[in-house]
C-alpha cells in the first residue's frame, strides 16, 4: 500500500506549517500503522481506526474518535475525504469536507463538500 504520489509532500508541508494532522480510517490498527509510516511517519496527532472505534465509517464514531484524539472542534477541523461516503459521514459530525475525488466518482445527494479536487495539492492553498 502506497499513498498517492503527492501525499507525502503535501502532508510534510502542512505539518511544517503547524497544521495538526489526523487520520480516521476503516482499517485495522496494524494496517493504519503501515499507512502512517508510508505517508510520512510520526506527523499525525491522531490515528483513529475502525478497530479502535468499534465501528466503520461513515458511522460517526471513527470521526469523533479522531476529533477527541486531536482535541479539536469539528467546525474548525477540515476532513479530507477519500471516498464519497466520507462526505456525508464527516459532515454529519460537523466537519467541513475537502473531497479528494481523484477518479471522479459521483457526488452523494445527502451532503456537499466544501471543495472537490482530483489532487491533494490544492489543500496547500487553504493553509497559506
Amino acid at each position: 500500500m502506497r499513498p498517492w504520489p503527492e501525499a507525502p509532500d503535501v502532508l510534510r508541508i502542512l505539518h511544517e506549517k503547524g497544521v495538526a494532522l489526523g487520520i480516521a480510517t476503516n482499517s485495522s490498527n496494524a494496517l493504519a500503522d503501515h499507512a502512517v509510516e508510508s505517508a510520512g511517519g510520526n506527523i499525525f496527532s491522531a490515528v483513529a481506526t475502525a478497530e479502535a472505534a468499534g465501528t466503520y465509517k461513515p458511522r460517526p464514531e471513527p470521526y469523533r474518535l479522531a476529533l477527541k484524539q486531536m482535541g479539536t472542534d469539528p467546525a474548525r477541523t477540515l476532513f479530507v475525504a477519500g471516498s464519497a461516503a466520507d462526505v456525508p459521514g464527516a459532515t454529519a459530525v460537523g466537519m467541513p469536507v475537502y473531497w479528494h475525488n481523484r477518479i471522479g466518482l459521483p457526488k452523494t445527494v445527502t451532503a456537499a463538500p466544501l471543495q472537490t479536487e482530483k489532487s491533494l495539492t490544492p489543500l496547500l492553498d487553504l493553509f497559506k
